[in-house]
């Protein structure tokens, strides 16, 4: 059955130029249609069809699915698809309307898909807005979870889980559209219209797997993505390239798991349970589709108690260290706690001297100066012995270890985040040594692709010219079939007239007027029957100003018969043009077999002559595009091999440095956390002074 032949998206956007002219339905006509920065309507292409946004005059908004080629069975698919999600109320629904006659696109009319519009960001944008808020992302992926076994509830699969069919709206609940390749009970048995992305789906799908277990692979990889993610957000940045079409696995990672770089890479996660899921994921490539198990979400609170979700207690702390870094708690002021027998008896020696200083002064022992001068002995005496004291003092000796370990944890921070900061600047090499891979591959193979167009596109334009020149000679030569064809049948025709003609003579005729004389005068001018002449012509006598009958003979000649005047003369031609009507009744209508089969054999010839050419120049034109095309596969082959083996080595260097970044990351906010634990700690001995000590060895205080 040959596939009917659908509209480019070209054309679509041609024909969305007129609204009330290329809808069918009453709510779209007219409507708006949004625009391109050329004023053009715009439109978002994607799998065999092209999409438009389009407000209708009610200031409802609807996405307008315009397919660009058939598939088998649309309408009842569609029909199927829309009953039976009409049973069920969740929340991932978009409603749609199948329009089989929605829209004229160059005087014919196509099927459309009208889809309520649902304000949302794309999975992957989401992503880029939200990767470094692991908890924002841990839920989605238990929303995307909870999606999938709704799906598996109702007995249905959507065909084509990928980002690019998975919204996330404004409260962060997920929205499911694009139903083409759905299965829902009523289909079994339909094979499937589309295999889905093949960046989603195991490799041993194919268009005979479908029913209500072929969304589990694709299921396991997208969820397998948002945890990994939701655990270490860096991984986002490490292992997918900007615009991507896929999360963190692709097909090559599915087609080769065990030399794959990026399973590699995800097999050695901080978090445990991850490494299980990856583990398990990578196994689900070997099992046959349908043989598959139902998506098994993670428990993201268990997980969440050991730091893969939950924000870090410690500022900065990335998320897989929050419990190997304990949280400083606050150091009280330290204080003197006991003055003990040696202050005691210090203090009572200074009681000694002020009392024999006084003592003395009053019973005139010595001078007042001298009594004074020995008080202040004393005193001196006393703060000597207290400052001996005090640096001997356990307090005192507290306070200055404080002080060098704060010091020394300084060095040691200063000294970490050199060490960091060298980890870091590799890192950041290398994550832009493996963009810069990517981005040397995709120019590379843009050029590859671009030359091969380009070389493809001269020899598409040089065949298009031999066939057209061998068209115009088929053609010359099918006009000068029809042209002999033609030119016999009218000898054919005239012939038999002719020999019609030839066997009604003249003298049997009965004319009126036409006696032995007048025939006997035509005989002697060699017109004996209808076949000896044509036409009768006239000359006009420049005397007598009358006209003379001339006889056209069928040999070329003219003659004059006498006694013919012009009536005799037009009721011989009347005559003659009355027989030759009524031969024409008979004449041939076509060309007798053989006569025919002569004159074809001839022309036979130079068209199989002219078809072995065109022959030639398809398999010449054939061969060099299947050298091209191998040419093609084999650069391209070369290429992915290149950057297989480039991007592997660059993660590689990735996964080995991996570790240094983390030791490095780890010793940072050690050193931090030693250096704020010794920065408390030297903060809490500064009221360990000599002042206080005197004070307190005098008050207690």
């Amino acid at each position: 059955m040959a596939t009917a032949r659908f509209p480019s998206g070209a054309a679509y956007v041609e024909a969305l130029q007129n609204t009330a002219l290329c809808f069918d339905d009453p709510e779209l006509k007219g409507a708006r249609v949004e625009l391109d920065k050329l004023q053009r309507p715009r439109a978002i292409s994607g799998n065999f069809a092209s999409v438009f946004s389009v407000t209708a005059a009610n200031g409802r908004r609807y996405a307008i699915k315009c397919f660009t080629r058939e598939v088998a069975d649309q309408e009842v698919r569609y029909r199927a698809v829309s009953d039976h999600l009409a049973k069920l109320d969740h929340r991932w629904k978009v409603g749609f309307t199948y329009l089989p006659h929605g829209i004229m696109v160059e005087g014919r009319r196509y099927p459309i898909l009208k889809m309520d519009w649902v304000e949302a960001t794309s999975l992957t944008r989401w992503l880029d807005e939200h990767v470094h808020d692991s908890a924002a992302v841990a839920r989605l992926a238990d929303r995307f979870a909870e999606l999938v076994g709704e799906l598996e509830w109702a007995g249905i699969a959507h065909g084509d889980l990928q980002h690019g069919n998975l919204l996330v709206v404004g409260d962060g609940s997920l929205r499911l559209v694009d139903y083409d390749g759905m299965f829902v009970p009523a289909l079994a048995g339909a094979g499937a219209a589309e295999i889905g992305h093949r960046n989603y789906q195991s490799p041993s799908r194919t268009q005979s797997d479908f029913d209500a277990t072929i969304d589990r692979f694709s299921s396991w990889v997208i969820y397998l993505s948002l945890v990994a993610v939701a655990a270490e957000p860096a991984l986002w940045g490490q292992l997918r390239e900007e615009g991507g079409e896929y999360l963190l696995l692709t097909e090559d990672d599915f087609t080769d798991p065990d030399g794959s770089s990026r399973f590699s890479i995800l097999l050695n996660h901080v978090a445990p349970e991850v490494r299980a899921l990856v583990g398990h994921v990578q196994a689900l490539v070997g099992i046959p589709p349908n043989l598959l198990p139902e998506l098994k979400p993670i428990p993201v609170d268990s997980l969440s108690t050991r730091s893969a979700f939950h924000q870090p207690t410690i500022s900065g702390l990335p998320a897989w260290m929050v419990d190997h870094v304990p949280e400083a708690d606050p150091v009280p002021d330290k204080h003197f706690t006991q003055r003990g027998p040696v202050v005691w008896s210090a203090t009572l020696l200074l009681v000694a001297f002020v009392v024999g200083a006084v003592l003395m002064g009053a019973l005139a022992v010595v001078t007042p100066v001298a009594a004074a001068g020995f008080g202040a002995v004393g005193v001196v005496l006393w703060l000597a012995d207290l400052a001996v004291l005090y640096l001997r003092g356990p307090e005192a000796r507290a306070a200055k270890q404080a002080r060098t370990q704060r010091d020394e944890a300084r060095q040691a921070r200063v000294a970490a985040d050199v060490e960091l900061g060298v980890a870091t600047r590799r890192s950041d090499e290398l994550v832009n040594a493996a963009k810069e891979i990517a981005e040397t591959g995709r120019k590379r193979r843009q050029t590859i692709q671009a030359t091969h167009g380009s070389e493809l596109a001269v020899l598409n334009q040089e065949h298009s010219k031999h066939l057209a020149m061998l068209a115009g000679e088929r053609t010359g030569i099918s006009n000068q079939l029809r042209q002999e064809l033609a030119q016999a049948l009218l000898a054919a025709q005239a012939e038999h007239v002719r020999s019609k003609l030839a066997k009604i003579e003249i003298a049997a005729s009965g004319l009126d007027g036409f006696g032995d004389k007048l025939i006997g005068s035509l005989q002697d001018a060699g017109i004996v029957t209808a076949a000896d002449f044509d036409g009768v012509g006239y000359m006009v006598n420049g005397q007598f100003q009358n006209r003379i009958a001339q006889f056209h003979l069928t040999s070329g000649y003219s003659v004059r018969v006498p006694g013919i005047g012009e009536v005799k003369a037009n009721r011989l031609e009347e005559w003659r043009r009355e027989q030759e009507r009524i031969a024409r009744l008979t004449q041939p209508i076509r060309l007798g077999d053989g006569q025919l089969r002569v004159i074809e054999a001839r022309f036979r010839t130079q068209m199989l002559q002219l078809g072995t050419t065109e022959q030639q120049a398809q398999a010449a034109a054939q061969q060099r595009k299947t050298l091209l095309n191998q040419r093609l596969t084999r650069d391209l082959a070369a290429l992915d091999v290149s950057q297989r083996t480039a991007t592997a080595q660059a993660a590689q260097e990735q996964s080995r440095h991996l570790p240094v970044l983390r030791k490095a990351q780890a010793g940072a906010e050690r050193a931090r956390h030693q250096y704020e634990l010794a920065e408390q700690e030297a903060r809490a001995q500064r009221t360990i002074t000599y002042p206080r000590f005197v004070l307190f060895s005098l008050t207690g205080r």
